[in-house]
């Protein structure tokens, strides 16, 4: 397992460095070309099948709650039994950001992991692309049973091994797949946090608005 998460947190490395230089805090970066000898990606508003390249994808659906979720599974080429992760993105952008299966670093991430023998689920959340439901501001402790929905999918796929399945979150998503890890240790394999903090929710505050303050050139009495 070791070796496995250290796999995954090299690619999700490379990936991230080879993506549009500014990311903002739900990692929504722009894809950029790819590689010399890796798969060409394709078009990312549909599935795409690139059996050569090493990776298919498939639309599935999942519930939560009383809504029904739309994902996309990306899946290595043959056999079954794959190790696997949900992809959890940052906080939620404002309408028209690309977002849920259409997230271009989630993309790129899942066409990646998927060529090194691990599947990959990135969804839409509610009110989202083809999920039902509303969009909003949901808080960490309702996107934590979201995320446990879509692990819990994970693992009644035959084509997924349900001892090995882990999160990836990204900067609000570290919170959530800590939460949802420690809520769920018998379900959650692992997990790996992409720029996440390694504090309280609290705690990142109060140092932001300090840092804010300084900045600003305010003293402890303003």
């Amino acid at each position: 397992m070791r070796a496995l998460v250290a796999g995954l947190v090299a690619i999700a490395a490379a990936v991230g460095a080879s993506c549009g230089s500014d990311p903002d805090s739900t990692g929504r970066d722009s894809v950029a070309s790819e590689p010399a000898g890796t798969a060409t990606l394709v078009d990312a508003e549909a599935p795409g099948t690139s059996v050569a390249a090493g990776w298919v994808e498939e639309d599935v659906d999942f519930t939560f709650r009383d809504e029904v979720l739309h994902g996309v599974l990306t899946l290595p080429v043959g056999g079954t039994k794959h190790p696997a992760l949900v992809l959890v993105e940052g906080s939620r952008g404002a309408p028209g950001d690309p977002e849920g299966v259409l997230t271009p670093t989630f993309v790129d991430h899942s066409r990646r992991f998927a060529l090194e023998g691990v599947a990959a689920l990135r969804y839409d959340p509610p009110g989202v692309g083809r999920s039902t439901g509303q969009r909003g501001l949901p808080s960490l402790d309702v996107r934590t049973a979201e995320t446990a929905a879509a692990v819990s999918y994970l693992r009644t796929s035959p084509a997924i091994d349900a001892d090995r399945v882990g999160l990836l979150g990204v900067s609000q998503g570290g919170w959530v797949i800590a939460m949802t890890a420690a809520q769920y240790p018998d379900d959650v394999a692992f997990v790996v946090s992409v720029v996440g903090s390694g504090q309280s929710v609290a705690a990142q505050q109060i140092y932001g608005i300090q840092a804010q303050s300084e900045a600003a050139g305010l003293s402890d009495d303003d």
